[in-house]
């Protein structure tokens, strides 16, 4: 009595795991197409999600950190008188590399989508350049690569 009611068991759980991996399958497919359809320029990923050719997004708001002259009598002043001018402002210092140690299972795309938000062919070919590796290929579990500001890569 018991055989039978192992061997169904077994035969349920490898069932599950079966249904579990076809979707799983279906998933990394899904995301394989659409990272081809990307890199084809077919469509962009960007914030707000899938753009198609022809579509654009735009973020409305004053930029951060920016601020903007106030004219008028709202300020104290007359409407046409001269404003003050900013003070000079130095320019910011390059922000330094940043460093990320390579865990197993990662790939040069995959740390440059996770740290820059994008993986072109050409921004990876780029990052693998600026830490002297033959190619985006190259890179092994436990190395420590340096990653720029993406100014620095283009």
């Amino acid at each position: 009595m018991r055989a039978p009611l192992v061997l169904l068991g077994l035969a349920v759980a490898f069932g599950l795991a079966a249904m579990w991996q076809s979707k799983r399958s279906a998933e990394h497919a899904a995301a394989r197409e659409l990272a081809a359809r990307a890199q084809a320029g077919q469509v962009a990923v960007s914030e707000s999600g899938l753009l198609e050719p022809g579509e654009a997004s735009i973020v409305i708001g004053r930029p951060a950190g920016i601020e903007m002259p106030q004219r008028g009598p709202e300020t104290g002043g007359a409407a046409g008188e001269p404003q003050p001018a900013p003070p000079a402002t130095t320019p910011p210092a390059p922000e330094p590399d940043f460093t990320v140690t390579v865990e197993p299972g990662q790939s040069l795309s995959k740390i440059a989508r996770e740290h820059y938000g994008t993986a072109p062919i050409e921004l990876v070919r780029s990052l693998a350049r600026y830490n002297g590796l033959p190619d985006e290929n190259a890179i092994r579990a436990g190395q420590a690569l340096k990653l720029p500001p993406i100014e620095a890569l283009r």
